[in-house]
């Protein structure tokens, strides 16, 4: 069930009709002047039904001599919860006929289209995609480092053969000069947010060689999640308008 409104009256000067919780009064029917047109249309005074302030707007036929076409001018009142539209349809008796419309929602079918495509944007961004859930187990020994996900991971010094303890590893960018030191674990693995991804490392055990077994992962970070969120949030806003 929808909940746009649509209805068509024919008002004189003076008169109005309640619809869709506003009272719509015409105040004048009247003949202006364009550039290269002439036009005949209606001020439209939309008020709540409940309040005392409202809106003028102007909807008008207009007619262009030289072209020889004759076009239809919609007057509007647009706000943040529902579109206010008039739209006139001639003359008839000294009355205009005028089609009056309500719209909800109108201006959300754009913003949850904006949001589906910042969302979806973020979300396939190469830098974003190419580092989503990606696992590896390495060995490393004492000031070893291992290339993973575009960035190095090196164990301290000193943290070699220590199954069952923490470890330290150092995570730096491939290309880039700062790092950051994660400490974990058994049972608590280290991380290091970078917005986009976050990387953990967790401690497994001492290989037979006496390097230590590190578990490397690369997932979503807070902020590809918040891209997603966007994403489906703005889905539910424009199915939100689409039903109405």
């Amino acid at each position: 069930m929808g909940l746009s409104s649509v209805r068509s009256v024919a008002l004189g000067p003076g008169e109005g009709v309640l619809h869709a919780g506003y009272r719509w009064t015409v105040l004048a029917i009247e003949d202006r002047t364009g550039p290269n047109f002439l036009e005949r249309g209606a001020r439209v005074l939309i008020v709540p039904e409940h309040g005392s302030s409202g809106r003028e707007i102007w909807t008008s036929r207009r007619v262009f001599p030289v072209e020889g076409q004759v076009t239809t001018e919609m007057g509007s009142w647009r706000g943040p919860w529902r579109d206010l539209r008039a739209v006139h349809g001639g003359e008839e008796q000294g009355r205009v006929l005028l089609r009056l419309s309500s719209e909800p929602l109108a201006a959300w079918l754009w913003v949850g289209g904006l949001m589906i495509a910042i969302g979806a944007g973020l979300a396939a961004w190469p830098k974003v995609a190419g580092g989503r859930l990606r696992g590896a187990v390495v060995a490393l020994a004492p000031g070893e480092t291992a290339t993973h996900a575009g960035h190095r991971w090196t164990l301290a010094a000193g943290d070699g053969n220590r199954e069952g303890g923490g470890i330290r590893v150092r995570i730096s960018p491939a290309y880039g000069s700062f790092a950051v030191e994660a400490r974990a674990s058994p049972g608590r693995a280290g991380r290091w947010e970078r917005g986009w991804r976050v990387l953990r490392v967790a401690p497994l055990a001492v290989a037979p060689d006496g390097w230590l077994q590190v578990a490397l992962s690369v997932g979503a970070g807070r902020l590809f999640q918040a891209a997603v969120g966007l994403s489906l949030a703005g889905a539910i806003v424009l199915a939100w308008r689409l039903w109405a």
